[in-house]
């Protein structure tokens, strides 16, 4: 129990899901809103839970999709994060290692991505985030 203050990582505000133990929240710590970092919880930036946090009426339906695989644009850099799927973090779990495996369709998704912009990509470091699975985000253009 963590009470409320700059130290609890719920932040200011949580909205609470029909699954016991996991929320939609703030956090103290934003650096870790969008990584598998937190015990299942979904966490949000602190300013957009608390614009959202009134505006969610008590029953609204929350889907869950798992996407280990994210591509986003920032400013003028192509952005990829890759994830170890559930059966990779199991394997981690129990043998201290993953069978290393390009993630389905990544070429296709990255394409997609780069658009107008597909002759600046870094093969060489999207094959290596897309084995690696780091879970964190690299610059996939030059």
């Amino acid at each position: 129990m963590v009470p409320p203050g700059p130290e609890n990582p719920l932040g200011t505000r949580a909205l609470y899901l029909g699954w016991p133990a996991y929320l939609i929240h703030g956090t103290n710590n934003p650096y870790g809103i969008g990584r598998r970092a937190s015990a299942g919880c979904i966490r949000m930036y602190p300013e957009d839970v608390e614009e959202i946090y009134p505006d969610v009426p008590i029953g609204t339906a929350v889907k869950v999709k798992d996407e280990p695989v994210k591509i986003a644009w920032v400013g003028d850099a192509l952005y990829l994060e890759v994830h170890p799927t559930q059966t990779q973090a199991d394997q981690v779990e129990t043998q201290g290692y993953f069978e290393p495996r390009l993630p389905e369709n990544l070429i296709d998704r990255v394409m997609r991505a780069a658009g107008t912009e597909k002759g600046r990509l870094n093969w060489q470091a999207i094959d290596k985030a897309g084995m690696e699975r780091r879970g964190y985000p690299v610059q996939v253009n030059v």
